[in-house]
């Protein structure tokens, strides 16, 4: 946070203090603010669409989520918004596509709270679409 504040134009470190907020604590209202900001404040840039539609998709705003990520989905595979994005659609019900997403997980290297979503999504993941 101090880092954060010392350099408030600085998205990267306000995204990066976002995603760590919303891990911790998914319900932080500074952390989906500033995913928010970091998004608003370059939409085109894959790592704050990628905390956007995160935190979007812990609001409960699934659908909305999935358009923020929009085509960028199909340029990520075994990377960290390729991740993301498995997440995305395993709480949207699309199963198969998340399956899709996260297949290669271990390989990315994720914080130990992104490993614990990513075995809870794949533990309660439909095996098949509705």
């Amino acid at each position: 946070e101090k880092l954060a504040a010392a350099e408030p134009d600085n998205l990267a470190v306000r995204n990066n203090l976002a995603m760590t907020g919303l891990l911790l604590n998914p319900d932080d209202p500074t952390a989906h603010r500033l995913a928010r900001e970091c998004y608003q404040g370059d939409p085109r840039n894959p790592n704050y669409i990628s905390t956007h539609a995160f935190a979007l998709s812990l609001a409960g705003k699934t659908d909305e989520a999935l358009q923020v990520f929009g085509e960028l989905g199909k340029e990520h595979r075994g990377d960290t918004i390729g991740v993301y994005l498995g997440l995305v659609l395993s709480k949207a019900g699309r199963g198969a596509e998340a399956a899709e997403r996260l297949r290669d997980w271990e390989k990315v290297r994720l914080l130990p709270e992104e490993v614990a979503l990513v075995r809870r999504a794949l533990a309660t993941m439909p095996t098949t679409d509705v």
